[in-house]
Order: structure tokens, then C-alpha cells, then sequence
């Protein structure tokens, strides 16, 4: 082969980038055939991602295609709310990177959610193993999730990406009903959001368009009033991942209780748990002159030890308000804990936060 210069493109087959790593100096046979398999394992799922992006982007044109003409069990609003952010997402607004399509079939007295191997694109080529799973063996509110008449199901995988960014994967579903509404199937897309789904405001964003406005409804506050501008200034800057995955009243709860929490110098927890049990996110409000990174660790010690974490990550929010928001995720072990006490973990930060002359 050759190295072709920028203008001559007749003869060329490939473009393809070269790049060096350097790494600390490794003797041990053993290191450097793990590192060998885990740089050629991830050059595997880049070209899988890359090579199946068309495919997988027809698959979810053919989706915005025929939503809209079956017959779902939902009001036409949120069918074309759906069918405006599924466009939305394909306008390169997703990195699409894994697709396959699951069937839903009652067994039993149980339902059983089956994968279909042969539909799968992308890293989903890599876990054509994966098996049924019985409905019965998951979280109450998993099987709601699975069940329930809601068109998306938008969460996060318990996996990190090895392509694009080391961020955790992305998950859309879009369900498929029978002619009485029972949920038989399901296509799912794995990826990340792109960086403009994070820096457009959510009004902008069709589900979150919706999202805001049935929260803001669900409020009645008198349109313009103080009450109605600061609840749509806690929507706007509510983490994006959370505002993406959170039902709509759930967020209601949650942004109702931060509104009311206004700038009053006290520590406040607010905990949303994956329908799938998977992490729990927590939203933290402390006085923002106690805020520092001791007190960071130490609060996120706390969710890590009574939500049965096994890693956890962290964002913080520090503006002109007398709070600064730390938003911890923490992700499970295998199977979460149901019987959380928010209330109590609550009382565990307050008392983490305490200073010596709080004490004096």
C-alpha cells in the first residue's frame, strides 16, 4: 500500500487515521497480550459502530415512518411528541452504536422478553448470547416499565462506552403493541446523546418540550408570576440525562420540592431509582459556603454505602444562588436495594456536612 496525498482521492480505497500512543514501559508477557486484546477488542466495536451506523439510522427512519400509522395506545399528541423527538434523535442528535429487536410473549402466568439475535447491528453484534428474561424476575417497577402503554423507554445502560466517549450507554426502546394495547416487542438503540443535546435549552428538544409543559401545567401557577419563571429556571437547568429518563411526575415532585427549598440555608436530598435498578440519581442542595471537595467525598461516601453502590459519578452546580447542587449517580450491584429511607440518608449528609464549630 501507499500513502496518497489529499488531492489524489481516484485511486483511493480507505481513509484511514493513524495515531501513536506512548505508555509507561511494560516487560510482563501476560500485560502486554491483555493490552493487545483489549486495543484490537475496542478497534472491534468502533468498526461494528461505524460500519453499521447507516443500517441502524434506516432502521430508525423506518420507525418515524410507521408509528404514526398503527394503531398505539396512547392520545395522538404523544404519538407525535414521540415521532418528533425519534426525528429529532436521527438529525444527529445521537450517536447511534447498537441496535436489536426484542419480542414480548406471555409464558406461564409471566412474561418473557426475548431477544432476537438475528435483528442485531452494531455492538449488539457482540452479545448475540444475551438470553430471555423473565419479567417476574425483575424490580416491580421494571415490569411496569416494560408493560405500560408508554411509547420510549429512555435510561442508561449499566455499561461504559468504548467508543466515542467513556460515558455510560444510552437507551431507547420503542415499544410495539398489539391491536388491544398489550406491549409485545420492543426495538431498542444503544449510544450517547451528542454534545446538543446537552447545550440546547430542553424547550428546544421535542420529549422535553412536552415534558416541561405538562409539569408546569401540573403546577397552576399564574403564567409570568415569580413562582412560574423560577420553576422553569429549575427545568432548564435540571441535570439532561435526569430530564430525559425522569416520568413527568416524578419531576413534578422533585422540581415542586426544590422550588419550595428556594434559598434557604439547609441541605436537602432528592433521590430518583432506575425503573430497571440499575443506579439511583441523587440530587444534593447544600449551603453554598460549606461546599468544598471533603464535603463532596464524604456525602457521596454516605449514597455509596446506603444505596449499595459499587461506583458512583458526580457533577456540581455552583451560581449566584446561596445553594450548590451536587448530582451524584450512583450505580448498583446486580441487584439494587428496594427499601431505601430518603429521609434518613438525608439525615446522614446533614450530619456529614457539620463542621467543627457547628459542633462548638
Amino acid at each position: 500500500g501507499a500513502i496518497l496525498d489529499l488531492d489524489n482521492t481516484a485511486s483511493q480505497t480507505s481513509v484511514e487515521t493513524a495515531f501513536l500512543i506512548e505508555i509507561d514501559h511494560l516487560t510482563d508477557e501476560e500485560q502486554m497480550d491483555a493490552l493487545t486484546a483489549e486495543l484490537n477488542s475496542v478497534a472491534r466495536e468502533v468498526a461494528l459502530a461505524v460500519g453499521d451506523w447507516q443500517p441502524m439510522l434506516g432502521r430508525l427512519n423506518e420507525i418515524i415512518e410507521e408509528l404514526p400509522k398503527r394503531k398505539n395506545p396512547v392520545s395522538q399528541a404523544e404519538v407525535d411528541s414521540c415521532v418528533a423527538f425519534l426525528k429529532w434523535v436521527a438529525a444527529h442528535n445521537f450517536t447511534l452504536m447498537g441496535y436489536r429487536r426484542y419480542d414480548v410473549k406471555a409464558v406461564e402466568g409471566d412474561h418473557e422478553i426475548l431477544p432476537q439475535p438475528e435483528s442485531s447491528l452494531g455492538l449488539m453484534k457482540n452479545s448475540i448470547k444475551d438470553e430471555g428474561q423473565r419479567l417476574g424476575s425483575m424490580p416491580a417497577s421494571a415490569r411496569h416499565a416494560a408493560l405500560s402503554s408508554d411509547l420510549l423507554i429512555l435510561t442508561k445502560s449499566n455499561a461504559k462506552s468504548r467508543v466515542h466517549r467513556p460515558a455510560y450507554v444510552d437507551y431507547i426502546g420503542i415499544k410495539r403493541f398489539d391491536a388491544e394495547g398489550r406491549t409485545i416487542g420492543e426495538r431498542r438503540f444503544l449510544g450517547l446523546f451528542t454534545s446538543t443535546a446537552y447545550d440546547a435549552s430542553p424547550r428546544m428538544i421535542p420529549l422535553l418540550r412536552r415534558k416541561i409543559a405538562t409539569v408546569v401545567e401540573l403546577a397552576g401557577f399564574l403564567p409570568n408570576s415569580h413562582a412560574a419563571k423560577t420553576l422553569y429556571n429549575i427545568l432548564e437547568q435540571y441535570p439532561r440525562d435526569e430530564l430525559l429518563q425522569i416520568p413527568p411526575a416524578e419531576l413534578y415532585t422533585i422540581s415542586i420540592g426544590i422550588l419550595r427549598l428556594g434559598e434557604r440555608q439547609r441541605t436537602r436530598l432528592f433521590i430518583r431509582r432506575d425503573a430497571f435498578c440499575r443506579f439511583f440519581s441523587c440530587l444534593i442542595y447544600v449551603p453554598r459556603e460549606t461546599y468544598n471537595t471533603e464535603l463532596r467525598e464524604r456525602m457521596q461516601a454516605v449514597l455509596m454505602e446506603m444505596l449499595n453502590g459499587s461506583t458512583s459519578e458526580f457533577n456540581v452546580q455552583i451560581s449566584e444562588s446561596a445553594l450548590a447542587r451536587i448530582h451524584v449517580v450512583v450505580h448498583t450491584r446486580s441487584s439494587c436495594t428496594t427499601d431505601y429511607d430518603v429521609r434518613e440518608i438525608e439525615r446522614r449528609l446533614v450530619l456529614a456536612a457539620r463542621r467543627w464549630p457547628d459542633e462548638l
